[in-house]
């Protein structure tokens, strides 16, 4: 039996789009792409997607890749973009498979101003309330899996 790694460490380069947003592509992982509104955004959904990526590979016993040094990492396209900068995302296999056991999807929703405003003042966590509410709307008190 393989012994598997907790800490894995894979090169992503982001680069900055035109209107602001970043592309972030993996030279060990090229079915990878990921598109941000902004490097913070970018990093945690790089990060994520990387970890499921690495996931699905140890657990349908594929290998992982050979991880690229700096100037492998920024050879070939997309990184003939000048923008381009090398960043290596850190993924910690404990946390990410135990976080993986739900996975949550980005909605965008329109709320009237002045409730976007009292629910800031409150502090409310808006992805929790939404949650709750289409929880509630559904009839269901605990997970169902689909």
């Amino acid at each position: 039996m393989r012994e598997i790694k907790e800490n894995i460490v894979y090169p992503a380069r982001f680069q900055t789009e035109s209107g602001g947003g970043v592309r972030i592509t993996f030279p060990d992982f090229p079915e990878l792409l990921v598109i941000a509104g902004d490097w913070q955004e970018g990093m945690e959904l790089a990060q994520r997607q990387l970890a499921l990526a690495v996931i699905d590979r140890l657990d349908s016993g594929r290998e992982l890749p050979a991880v690229a040094g700096p100037h492998e990492a920024m050879e070939g396209p997309p990184a003939a973009i000048p923008s381009a900068e090398l960043v290596y995302l850190h993924i910690w296999l404990p946390y990410f498979r135990s976080d993986m056991r739900e996975v949550y999807v980005k909605k965008s929703v329109t709320i009237p101003q002045w409730l976007d405003l009292l629910a800031k003042k409150s502090g409310l966590n808006f992805s929790a309330a939404l949650v709750r509410g289409i929880k509630e709307e559904l009839g269901i008190r605990e997970r169902k899996d689909i």
